[in-house]
This record gives structure tokens, sequence and C-alpha cells, in this order.
């Protein structure tokens, strides 16, 4: 019997799965392989298979690497098949030419749970029809992770088959091995997205390990900023300011700063502990006059007699009977000039157009000969006219107007020709001098139905809804960048995403959390109910996923809960998967896999059977695949064959008219060499045999592979399949149970192997802390009063005239207050 399985997905938990994808059959005679037709005899009229077509139909046996393949034995990664797809001939619809559109007839998906053996993988692909092998298409090579389908062509004796085959990664699943994992998350434990390789890209304003630091306002201080959220500049004590960069000084600080907190180092001219002396109380107040000197002591003045600096004046009544007179105050330097005061006169420093002693009269600049190439110079008040001669310009008459001196403007360059000079202006200028300033929207730069506006120093578009960038050329919504199912719409300069019920962020790629935006009741501990669209009751129900992928949370009475684990599983999280292996099953020295609830036996070259029991006593025909074509004939050899070609045929299996060679020929990434009428295989370190198909040591016998994990070798190379909770090329790591963090409410996550474990904090419970505990459960409060339950605590709203934590207490003790008295008797 062939078991059926089609999209969706099983329910089976993993980390990828491998897809293959029917696209086409041909067998147009109806035959099977031995060359008998699928359903009755041959007609005795035209000999050919009229009777019924072939029952069509699509198994996959995804094997390890084996010398020589074969269809008996268990599929050690897996094995699927579909259910009967068509006759003779036929191509499935929708398909178009391209294998990459999805058409679930003829899909066959195996799931895995482990890290995908990208090194040293093969495939097997078998195809049979009506419970009949008609073609054994056996495809060996590396099978990588890649979102495209890889479409495959087998062209066997009676039927040609073509086909598509991908190993995809399940949701937050990256690497070439699907065992890197990533969850995008915003919380107190972490602020990122995952990149298109697994990587967490912290979100904006967020950086640090797991993204859990905030970038503080740029500028803020390193040293005496600090913040909580994104954009923030919260100052440490003692320091103030927009970026925490300014000291506080001491309370009372007048005219001081400070570098450190709490100091007051004063400013220039002042002193005091609060710096509130003025050391320069001279300078600042000028309190002498007439000339007096003043001088500064501890905060002090001394006024000394007035001293004038006026010969004639010879005493101090002198110099108030005939004071000193400022002979600038009256501004008599005219057009800007400056006045020095002489003593009983002045004296105006002119600018170079204008003379006399109060500047008032004009130059007369053309006395200097200004003018170089011109026929008149005419004087101007405060300046002067050249009238050149032609071919000739400039204040001066000094450019020549055929030379390239002054000529080009604007960054313009300037070249010297037979017939004048030429400029080369530079973008967004034009004429002969580069005096005009092209319009930058010319040339319609913007895209899309963009509107150009033209700015100083450049051009701006204005773009349509839907599209952005310098010339409106990115489609925001082409292709699409909502993720799971989203919808995209066209905003001003961006876009938005539509996401389902189950998806939440700015492109739809994190998984809602329902607790912030909807209401949610804890119906135990393991299951709590939120508000929904999605069902006809509005209301859906979700488990706590402690007990893992392989268990179900069964709640209990206190908060507390137990697993019930599927069959297989094991341990109080379900986290051990039971070894089927223990009593070593396997013989003849087969490497036991233990799979859930069975195991399966890797057989070593020369050995087969279920538990490898049948060994090389018993002679495995090589030939029994019929692997020789266009005619050749088979010889059977030790773990090997031989073909003899007919027809000029060449090649390990008679397929090739060119060369004895092929991608298949040499086994193990051996080399092959055509010798005309033979070949030979250079074999790899590790291999041996005419086509380098025979192990010559195990690469297992160092035992590499750690943790429990099974070693698969085979030459020089080995594979290790990983037990739960461990991954790497060894086994090595630890799988992070805690990632993505698990526990609610501040509960910390306790990562084990393969499970996990939440210790809530106070005042909450359950196994992952969902659960607010009911403190007022015990009802602690007295006298009639009213519990309202709080986080790790209680308040009790007391009735009029008591008072206290559970109301013990009255108001009024020393009185005869009737609320009391009611209580007390």
């Amino acid at each position: 019997p062939y078991a059926f399985l089609s999209p969706p997905f099983s329910s089976l938990v993993s980390s990828g799965y491998l897809e293959l994808q029917l696209i086409s059959v041909e067998n147009d005679r109806g035959e099977l392989a031995s060359g008998n037709c699928c359903d009755g005899a041959r007609s005795a009229q035209n000999g050919l298979c009229d009777q019924d077509e072939c029952d069509t139909y699509l198994r996959v046996c995804l094997k390890e690497y084996q010398v020589e393949v074969t269809t008996s034995g268990f599929c050690t990664y897996g094995t699927g098949s579909s259910s009967v797809i068509g006759g003779n001939t036929f191509q499935l619809k929708g398909f178009n030419g391209n294998p990459n559109r999805a058409n679930d007839l003829g899909t066959v998906i195996i799931p895995f749970q482990f890290a995908w053996p990208v090194g040293v993988h093969r495939y097997l692909f078998h195809q049979s029809f009506n419970n009949k092998q008609t073609n054994k298409p056996f495809v060996s090579g590396k099978l990588i992770i890649h979102v495209e389908r890889q479409p495959i062509q087998h062209k066997g004796r009676t039927a040609s088959i073509q086909y598509s085959v991908r190993v995809r990664c399940d949701r937050h699943y990256y690497g070439n091995k699907c065992n890197k994992q990533c969850r995008p998350r915003d919380d107190y434990f972490g602020h990122y997205t995952c990149d298109q390789f697994g990587n967490q890209q912290c979100m904006e304003g967020w950086t640090g390990q797991d993204c859990k630091k905030a970038i503080c306002k740029q500028g803020c201080s390193e040293l005496h900023g600090i913040c909580d959220a994104p954009g923030e500049c919260v100052c440490k004590y003692g320091w103030q300011g927009l970026l925490c960069d300014e000291c506080l000084p001491y309370p009372g600080c007048v005219h001081g700063t400070c570098v450190k907190p709490w100091t007051c180092t004063c400013e220039k001219n002042w002193g005091g502990l609060l710096c509130d002396k003025d050391l320069n109380y001279c300078g600042t107040h000028k309190p002498c006059v007439n000339g007096g000197t003043c001088l500064n002591t501890d905060g002090h003045i001394i006024l000394k007699t007035y001293i004038f600096n006026i010969k004639k004046c010879l005493s101090e009544h002198a110099c108030m009977s005939n004071p000193y007179k400022d002979e600038c105050s009256s501004n008599p330097c005219a057009h800007g000039g400056t006045c020095f005061d002489l003593e009983n006169g002045f004296e105006c420093l002119c600018l170079p157009q204008w003379t006399s002693k109060t500047c008032k009269i004009d130059v007369n600049e053309c006395t200097r000969r200004p003018c170089l190439n011109a026929y008149a110079c005419k004087n101007l008040i405060g300046g002067y006219h050249c009238n050149c001669y032609p071919g000739w310009a400039g204040p001066n008459c000094n450019i020549n107007v055929n030379s390239c001196y002054g000529q080009c403007q604007n960054g313009g360059t300037c070249q010297d020709g037979r017939h004048g000079y030429v400029c080369q202006c530079q973008p967004g200028f034009m004429g002969r001098n580069c005096e005009v300033q092209q319009s930058r929207c010319a040339s319609s730069p913007c895209q899309n139905g963009g509107r150009c506006r033209s700015l100083a120093t450049g051009y701006e578009c204005e773009c349509l809804y839907g599209y952005t960038g310098t010339n409106c050329e990115v489609d925001l919504c082409s292709p699409n960048p909502c993720q799971n199912k989203g919808q995209c719409h066209s905003m001003q300069g961006d876009f938005y995403c539509a996401c389902a019920d189950e998806y939440e962020g700015k492109t739809c790629s994190q998984l809602r959390d329902h607790c912030k935006t909807s209401t949610c009741q804890v119906i135990d501990s393991c299951t709590i109910a939120v508000t929904t669209n999605g069902t006809a009751k509005a209301v859906r129900h979700i488990l706590s996923n402690v007990c893992g992928p392989h268990g179900r949370c069964i709640s209990q009475s206190g908060g507390n809960f137990t697993c019930s684990c599927h069959p297989g599983f094991t341990g109080t999280y379900c986290h051990e998967n039971v070894n089927d292996c223990a009593s070593s099953p396997c013989q003849s020295g087969g490497t036991c896999i233990d799979d859930i609830d069975s195991f399966h036996c890797v057989c070593p070259a020369g050995f087969n059977g279920q538990l490898c029991e049948l060994g090389k006593n018993i002679k495995v025909n090589e030939c029994s695949g019929e692997p020789c074509l266009n005619g050749g004939m088979c010889t059977d050899l030790l773990n090997d064959f031989f073909c003899r070609c007919t027809d000029n045929w060449k090649g390990k299996t008679c397929n090739s008219r060119d060369s004895q060679c092929d991608s298949s020929t040499c086994a193990n990434g051996g080399t092959c060499y055509d010798h005309g009428d033979s070949f030979r295989c250079a074999c790899p370190s590790g291999w041996g045999g005419s086509t380098c198909n025979t192990a010559m040591n195990s690469s297992c016998e160092s035992g590499p592979c750690l943790n429990g994990g099974t070693c698969i070798g085979g030459g020089s190379v080995f594979t290790c399949i990983c037990k739960d909770g461990w991954e790497g090329p060894t086994c090595a790591q630890d799988v992070d149970d805690c990632n993505p963090h698990p526990c609610y409410n501040g509960g910390q996550c306790v990562d084990g192997v393969n499970w996990f474990r939440c210790e809530c904090a106070h005042g909450f419970a359950g196994p992952d802390c969902r659960i607010n505990i009911d403190e007022c459960q015990s009802s602690p409060c007295s006298y009639g009063a009213t519990c309202v339950d709080e986080i790790n605590g209680y308040r009790c709203l007391c009735p009029m005239g008591r008072a206290g934590p559970r109301c013990q207490e009255c108001e009024f003790p020393l009185t005869d207050h009737p609320t009391c008295l009611h209580y007390e008797k």
C-alpha cells in the first residue's frame, strides 16, 4: 500500500520540507518497463495496448547516500506518494512551461525535523504505474535549500517523465540546513526582525545583543545620559540639559560655572564661595570721572586724585573751570571719513575717492590713468568710467573680449580658439558665457507621472501615490513587500500592509500578540481566550507551548500543569524521544536511526534487509534495476555492474554517443578519464572501486557526533543526525529553547535540552506565567470589606468607620461611634 500525502502540510512540526511536483508524463504505448501492457494483452491486429490506459501515480523515497541505489529497504529521510493522477500521457494544468507555479495535483511533500544533511545527501525518486514499475529514475546529487524548483527530465525505455524538486525551510528557520532559527519580536526581551539569512536586524532605534539597548537621542552624552526608549535622553543625577552635557552647579552659585556636578568655578573678575563677590568693581561700574584712576582691592575701590591730560589744567579748580572738549563729537568728516580728535582740533582720514579737510571734495580718479585700452576716461562722483576700444571690456578696459580671461561664469571652463573663446558650462547652465541657468526639469526626469519642480541646486520630483525615489522610479507595492498574504496599499511616499489576523508589523512579518490589542481571558493554567473575528463565537483559544511540539498541556489545580505526550515521546515536557535503538536491533554493523516510535537500519555495503540481516553470502543482483540503456547487456559484479554496449553507445550505462564519461560515471567526487573504448575513475581519498563506489574506511570510527547524535559515513565524509535539542555539524550546539522568549509577565526562562521552564515573577503562576495569582481567595479583608486583587498583593476597600490594611482598625477608637460599636458588639 502507498501512503497518500498532499498539501496542506501534515501537522508534524519540522524545520523544513522537500517538495516534488510532477509536471508531465509521456507513455504513448501504455507499457511497463518489461514491455508488457499495463492492463491486458496486446491487440492481435496491430500489437498495441488498447484495452485500458495505465493508472499513473507518484511515489517518492528519500534516502541517505548509497553506493548503489536500491528500491528496497527503509526510506531514511522520509517517503510519500500521490493518488492516481492520470493515464498514459498527460500534462498537469496550470504550468504553461513554468515549473515554479504551484499545483496541488501531483505534489508530494516530505517534511523533516533535523538539520538538512546538505554535504553528502543523495535522493531517490521512484515512479510507478498501476502498482507495477515502468521506470525507476534514481537521481543522485546534492539537494540544497532553494526557493525555486529545479526541473528534472527523465527519459526511460517506455516513458518520459518531467518533474521539479526543491527543499525549503519552514517559517522562522534559515540556513543551508534549516537549523538556524530566528523569530522576530518587539518586547522587553528584544526589538528585531529577521533578514533572508536568519540574522537579527535591529528595529529602528535599537542596538546591542538581541537589540535590547535603545539608541538615545542624537548627541546625548554617553557618560551622563541614559534612555529606555529610542530618542530619549534622561540625565543622570547631577547633570542637566537636552543632551545631559551640562553639569548642575553648587546651589546658589551666582557668577560661576561647573565642570563636575555640585561645584562653582567663578567667572573672570568674580570670587567667593558662591562667586557673588565682584573683583572688578572698577571695570564694571567705572566710578572715577575726569581721568581718575580706580584700583580694585578685594571687592572694594580706592578713588585717587583726578588727573587731567590737558597741559593748561594745573589744578583741580582750573580743570573744573575749563573742562575737556571732544572736537569729533560733531562728526565733521563726510562720506564715511574717520575723525581723530587732536588738541584743540581734529583730523579726517578720507576714503580713496574723497579729499579735503572734511572729505567733501570728490577726487578726480582719471588723473591716475586707470583706463588701459580706452580712448577716454570720465570722472564721476565717487568713481570713474572708461570708454573702451572695440574688442576690450571691463571696468579698466583690460579684458580682451576674444580671450578666456574672466569670460565663463557659474563654474564654466574656458578654452581659447582661433576665432575667440568657447565656454564649456556646468550642468544646468547655458549661453555664450554660461550666464543663463537652464531648467533642471527640461529632460523630464520624473517617472511614473511624477511632477518636476526646479530648484536652485537641482530639481525635486513630487511622486504620485505608490511611488518614491529621486525620480519616482520605485513602485512601493511591486514586488509586494507584504508577507504572509498581506495586501499592499499605496500611500504618499510609503505603503501600508493590510495583514491577516495572525500577523502584524510593517510587512506582516511578525506574529500578532493578541493580548496587546484584544481582551485576553485566562481560562486555565494552559489556555487563554482572545477575541477574534475569525470564528462564529468571536473567541479563539490559544494553548501554552510549554510541552513543546510533541505534547499537550493539561491544566491542573493551583496553576499547575502536566504534559500529555504523543506516542514515542516522554519526559516532563515531552522533550525526550523514546530511544527505539536502545536494544541495538541492527545487525552486521548497521547504523540504527531512531525515529518517532520506530527505527530503521542503514546497512553497510554488501548487506541489506530490514535489520541488515541479509549478508554477503546472499548475492545481490546489481543488474536487477536494468541500469544498461540502449540495448546494453548487464554483467553483475560485486557491489557493481558492467554494461556491454552495442551500436557505438558509450558510458557506464551506454547512455552517450560522444564520450565514455558523464557527470554520474564516477561517484563520490571521482574524476572520469575517457580512454576511447573504456573509462577510468580517479577516486578521492577514502574511496575506491572502478567507479569510486566503495568506501575504503569509515569516517564514523572516531565518533564525531556528540550528545547522542547518529553518524552516517561514507569515505572521508560523514553526516550527524542530531537528537532533538542539539544542532550543528557534530551536534555540539544546544538549541536555545528560550528563543523566542516564551514566558509572560517578566518570567525568566530556563533553557534545558529540548525543553524550557518559566520561573515566574512574584504574583504570577502557570507554565508560561500568564496567570495572575488571586490573593483575594483567602478572604484577607475583614468586617465586610471588599477585596481588590492586584499584582502580587491585594487592596481592601473598607466600609465607613474602618481602616487599616485589612480594615481591622476602627477610625474612632475612643468614641461611641455607631460603626465601631456595631462591629465590636
